[in-house]
C-alpha cells in the first residue's frame, strides 16, 4: 500500500523498445491511485 504521494517523470527514448510498456503502466498507476502521478517529459 503506497502512503505517500509519489510523481513519476518519463523521459521519451525513441530507441527504448520497452518505452510503450512503461509509460501505459505508470498512467494506469496514476489513473488508479491518487497518490501516484506521472508525467511525460
Amino acid at each position: 500500500m503506497i502512503s505517500v504521494s509519489d510523481n513519476f517523470e518519463v523521459l521519451i527514448s525513441l530507441i527504448c523498445q520497452d518505452y510503450p510498456d512503461i509509460v501505459q503502466s505508470l498512467n494506469l498507476f496514476d489513473l488508479l491511485n491518487d497518490l501516484i502521478s506521472s508525467e511525460m517529459i
